[in-house]
């Protein structure tokens, strides 16, 4: 009896964590995302694997081939999409880089059931272009029972997709509706790095409260700039997230800067190997 009810409580504990299918595009098969269906098959080319990833060493590319943008979905046909998903949760989160050439984007839907029943949804969608990772939040309607399942889509939209134009998308995740106005600050706000200290990339995150021209700098603490990593780029509001790579430089403390309309602020960092 024992050895049953371990077995089952297995079971259930299994079913209750159940996540978002291979969230940060870290595994791949013959070109595909695993637990993901897209594009690929009708448009070769238009999903690809990237190593530009916002953490771990790859992200999901979606791109334009032939006026048409890419697009992956949740589940392993495109009649299938939903993946078990037990209890409602207030907006899918994740990061992104958009270079959008005539007016493409990236729109992210989330349809949530309960059931048979359709029990809510969310989305996102921005065409405005960012060169480094920002944050999104798809936030949730319309639930009115308990969800059990889940499917999620994120497509480059274009009307055609011009060449050139791409999204990349990483590190997905359930969690709080971070594109609420309650929840930006009312200045501009820079997270700790991480890690620090850090041997090889080191995290930059800030937050903006309205739009604004950003730059973003990186000093020895002689104050000789090594290196521009944004150069008075527009910005909308947002979170913000710039990887580092400090593995070219020697033990010690530096300086980051994060220029937002003329207004500088700064933070430490320490490179340890």
């Amino acid at each position: 009896m024992k050895i049953i009810a371990a077995i089952f409580l297995s079971f259930v504990t299994a079913i209750s964590i159940a996540q978002i299918p291979n969230p940060s595009f870290e595994n791949w098969t013959a070109g595909n995302p695993n637990g993901w269906t897209d594009g690929n098959s009708i448009v070769p080319g238009t999903t690809t694997e990237s190593n530009n990833a916002h953490a771990g060493t790859h992200a999901c590319s979606l791109n334009s081939s032939g006026g048409i943008g890419g697009f992956v979905q949740t589940g392993t046909s495109f009649y299938d999409s939903y993946f078990h998903q037990p209890g409602n949760f207030i907006a899918l989160n994740g990061w992104y880089i958009l270079n959008s050439v005539s007016g493409e984007g990236i729109y992210v839907t989330v349809q949530n059931k309960a059931g048979n029943s359709s029990n809510g949804s969310g989305n996102f969608q921005s065409t405005i272009s960012t060169a480094v990772y920002k944050q999104f939040s798809a936030c949730m309607s319309g639930e009115t029972a308990t969800t059990d399942s889940t499917s999620i889509s994120i497509t480059l939209t274009g009307s055609p997709a011009h060449a050139g134009a791409y999204v990349i998308i990483d590190d997905l995740s359930f969690g709080p509706c971070v594109n609420a106005v309650d929840n930006i600050a009312s200045d501009v706000t820079l997270e700790p790095s991480y890690p620090n200290p850090a041997s090889t990339i080191c995290n930059i995150i800030y937050s903006i409260p309205i739009p604004g021209n950003v730059s973003v700098s990186l000093y020895d603490l002689s104050g000789r700039k090594l290196e521009t990593l944004l150069d008075g780029v527009k910005q909308t509001t947002g979170r913000y997230k710039i990887p580092v790579d400090v593995s070219r430089f020697a033990n010690g403390i530096y300086i980051y800067t994060v220029t937002v309309d003329g207004k500088t602020y700064s933070q430490k960092l320490s490179v340890v190997r």
